[in-house]
């Protein structure tokens, strides 16, 4: 999206023996293959688990959803080590030419032959084809995205709201065009993990070609008020010795769930998920610096995990 937003999914096959593996699989819709990646999906032989829908940021038209160098592969790559531990399955879409359409409306938008790419079309029957494959449970399907992907999990949810029970949005803020359209059927709980520093999706907003980035705390006003939130908590979390920034947690309060809007305010962090894996060089002069005090996957699990779409 940004000058810099080169960022892509890029997940590890586990392979290693009593380890979970990959399965690249794919269906077809609107007249194309589209692929996808299902981690863990052995789990399921007991009934139907919790998913993680995990969407990739931007990638080359001729990278492979699995290629490892890739800014979004740390946050995968630790959900993946999570999923058989904790009994859920990881599923990865792919997007046509690595970019997703995450909103009606833009200048540029990705075509699956000669339509427009539907993106949220191929989501949504992505899930109902693993729900109906016994592999998910319908009350458990959980969506986190990273960069543009974050920027199609809002578009999820607002237009497929009734789908999830919980939802991370990492490195990126809502558009103005897609908060404006915003209709979502319920208010669905969201943690965003976004960098005070990030150039490539700023957290103060920025007008690109496609229309105007809000600012996060736009976004999170936006949220909030689903939510019926009226206040907010403020806390500063432990810091890693590693660190060149801090983790500020905000909670809404007030929402009519508990806990049901955050934000993880990377102070100083760049346009990177949270880790204590180091990170390139390279990627520092570029994306900035990656915040070690947290780490992204433990984060989106242990927020998502709390919530189910029958309490809500």
């Amino acid at each position: 999206m940004g000058r810099s937003a080169i960022c892509c999914i890029g997940i590890c096959c586990v392979l290693a023996s009593g380890a979970a593996a990959q399965e690249p699989r794919a269906f077809e819709h609107q007249g194309v293959s589209r692929s996808y990646l299902i981690h863990n999906a052995q789990a399921a032989k007991s009934g139907p688990k919790p998913a993680v829908i995990g969407l990739h940021g931007f990638r080359a038209p001729n990278q492979q959803i699995t290629a490892e160098d890739q800014l979004d592969r740390i946050v995968w790559g630790k959900l993946e080590q999570l999923a058989p531990k904790e009994g859920f399955i990881t599923v990865y879409p792919g997007a046509i030419d690595g970019q997703w359409n995450y909103m009606p409306g833009l200048a540029k938008p990705v075509r699956a032959g000669t339509e427009i790419a539907d993106d949220v079309g191929f989501i949504s029957r992505l899930i109902d084809r693993l729900v109906a494959e016994k592999i998910v449970d319908r009350n458990r399907i959980y969506i986190a995205g990273f960069s543009r992907g974050a920027l199609m999990t809002f578009e999820m949810l607002c237009r497929q709201a009734d789908t999830f029970a919980a939802a991370v949005a990492m490195a990126s803020a809502m558009m103005e065009a897609q908060r404006d359209a915003c209709k979502p059927s319920r208010a669905v709980p969201i943690a965003v993990i976004a960098g005070t520093v990030d150039r490539s999706m700023p957290y103060d907003g920025w007008v690109f070609p496609n229309g105007r980035l809000l600012s996060v705390p736009e976004t999170m006003d936006f949220w909030r008020r689903q939510h019926g939130c009226t206040e907010q908590t403020d806390k500063s979390l432990p810091a890693s010795a590693r660190s060149e920034s801090n983790v500020r947690l905000i909670v809404w309060t007030g929402c009519r769930q508990p806990d049901s809007v955050m934000l993880y305010r990377i102070e100083g962090g760049g346009h990177q998920a949270p880790s204590d894996e180091p990170s390139p060089p390279r990627w520092i002069k570029s994306f900035g610096i990656r915040n070690h005090d947290i780490e992204a996957a433990d984060e989106v699990w242990r927020f998502v995990r709390r919530f189910t779409k029958d309490s809500q």
